[in-house]
């Protein structure tokens, strides 16, 4: 997984994490009120709209209520906020069954209960069909 920063430039990024990306950024901006594409419909083409929709959608519900507004990019953006690179190093340490490092990652945003919660449905969305980070 590589070192998520901020300012790092998505070109060294594989199609997974910029799926994951763009639909992280596609559900901020909605959640905003922007006029943005629908960010489900990336995870229907990929045939996780059963599986991963509701949990990546409580997931992010669960921060935005604990947090300050999140630092995100337009869909576009050619750059990983600081926020974008923590939620990425988030979801890797959680696909590749790390929690106590995603526990650290969310320590910084949230209070222990609803950290908790909000890793049950992360776990469960890292655990969908898709393989986003590949083997270190």
């Amino acid at each position: 997984m590589p070192p998520y920063v901020a300012e790092m430039p998505l070109a060294g990024l594989k199609t997974a994490e910029l799926f994951l990306l763009t639909t992280l950024r596609l559900w901020l901006a909605a959640h905003r009120r922007a006029q943005v594409p629908d960010w489900r419909q990336g995870l229907a083409a990929a045939g996780l709209m059963e599986d991963g929709a509701p949990d990546f959608d409580m997931t992010l519900r669960i921060l935005i209520a604990g947090v300050r507004q999140l630092d995100s990019r337009a869909a576009g953006h050619p750059r990983l906020s600081a926020d974008e690179a923590r939620l990425l190093r988030l979801f890797g340490a959680l696909q590749h069954g790390e929690t106590g490092e995603a526990v650290e990652i969310l320590q910084a945003w949230l209070p222990s209960k609803p950290l908790r919660w909000l890793l049950r449905y992360a776990r469960s969305f890292v655990g969908s069909k898709v393989n986003f980070f590949g083997p270190y």
